[in-house]
């Protein structure tokens, strides 16, 4: 199973849709078994997270619903 998180991160730009995979949550921040814990392991490391995923932005890239940025194990 592909399971990913969600959620909605600031940019200079606005709010940009995100998609973590479960696997990165898992391996680098402490995620275990169900939602919640995915949820846990971002809440606890947003910062890191965030500042990751501002860093993998490609400029003039449009991110949305259907073209969100994404990141998985081995963005970190």
């Amino acid at each position: 199973m592909d399971e990913t998180l969600n959620v909605r991160i600031a940019t200079a730009q606005g709010a940009i849709p995100l998609v973590i995979s479960r696997e990165a949550l898992e391996d680098h921040f402490g995620a275990g078994a169900g939602a919640y814990s995915l949820i846990d392991a971002f809440k606890k490391h947003e910062d890191v997270i965030t500042a990751r995923a501002l860093a993998r932005m490609v400029e003039g890239e449009t991110y949305s619903r259907e073209n969100p940025l994404k990141l998985g194990t081995g963005d970190f």
